[in-house]
């Protein structure tokens, strides 16, 4: 997990950008740690960015009545076979759902995914314990907050491509920033009006 402003979303948006030939992208929120709203809004989303045959995907019926994690590892072999190879699949505000049955949901769609379609999670916290398990078999990587700093070298490169600035600037604008991404757009904005 990284906090806000260390710049998950723009990464995550480049490397989409440079790399996936299909981008499907949910937004997490706390509504989605009750299962059923999580599937109703993943087939929303997938409607969203195109998917047409996500229509199909099935929503999950009355409690009780579905074994969840069978229900999950059906629907999401089902969205994955939607998606071409090299599809993107981002789960953005990872931490926003909180609960067992949310971590329980989202390790489903991990264990399904085939090769060819990548998932990330942005999160402002760390994974929770339900997933050490693909943690310690690195199914999953976890890059930490600090990888997502800019070093002063990637700083200067950013702020030269928006003004001219002197080595005195440059170096104030890493330092006050710590290498954010999202401080450093917002001290640029802010010298540039």
């Amino acid at each position: 997990g990284a906090a806000p402003g260390s710049g998950k979303t723009t990464l995550a948006a480049s490397f989409a950008q440079a790399r996936a030939s299909k981008l499907l992208w949910y937004q997490v929120d706390a509504a989605d740690a009750d299962p059923a709203a999580l599937f109703h809004f993943l087939r929303e989303a997938a409607l969203g960015a195109g998917l047409s045959r996500a229509a199909k995907l099935p929503l999950l019926p009355a409690e009780g009545a579905v074994d969840l994690s069978v229900f999950a590892a059906q629907y999401f072999r089902c969205l994955y076979s939607l998606l071409p190879a090299g599809a993107l699949f981002v789960l953005d505000d990872f931490q926003a759902a909180e609960g067992d049955s949310f971590a329980f949901v989202v390790r489903a769609a991990f264990e399904q995914l085939p090769d060819g379609v990548s998932v990330i999670a942005l999160s402002h916290t760390d994974p929770p314990p339900a997933f050490a398990r693909q943690i310690a078999n690195r199914t999953i990587a976890v890059v930490d907050a600090q990888a997502l700093a800019f070093t002063r070298a990637e700083s200067d490169e950013l702020v030269r491509g928006r003004l001219a600035a002197d080595e005195p600037t440059l170096a104030e604008l890493h330092d006050r920033s710590s290498g954010w991404a999202a401080g450093l757009v917002l001290m640029l904005e802010h010298m540039c009006r």
